[in-house]
């Protein structure tokens, strides 16, 4: 499969990526996923925290998933699919950013 290189936007922020052409759809729909609800949580609660807006986005989309994440003691490495593995990539992008932010 052929990989490019993409950018998306989360809360604001670009976030470049390199991921299966295949895969570019559902990566840029999934970013326009949690910036909805992100933007709605703010809206409902009041909360203009970028981090906390992006927690309760995550939970609500890992549980509507029916999925639980991988603990966070399990290596990457031992995650099976190229998907999760871009994903823990994002996340670890976005938590790196976030510490800089709150640091």
């Amino acid at each position: 499969m052929k990989e490019v290189s993409i950018q998306i936007t989360i809360a604001g922020r670009p976030y470049p990526l390199t991921v299966s052409e295949n895969d570019v759809e559902r990566i840029e729909a999934a970013a326009e996923q949690i910036n909805a609800f992100a933007d709605q949580f703010s809206q409902d609660f009041g909360v203009s925290d970028k981090q906390d807006v992006l927690a309760m986005a995550a939970l609500h989309l890992t549980s509507q998933a029916g999925q639980a994440p991988a603990p966070a003691t399990e290596p990457v490495a031992q995650i099976d699919s190229i998907e999760s593995t871009e994903a823990m990539r994002g996340l670890e992008e976005l938590r790196s950013l976030l510490g800089k932010s709150n640091g």
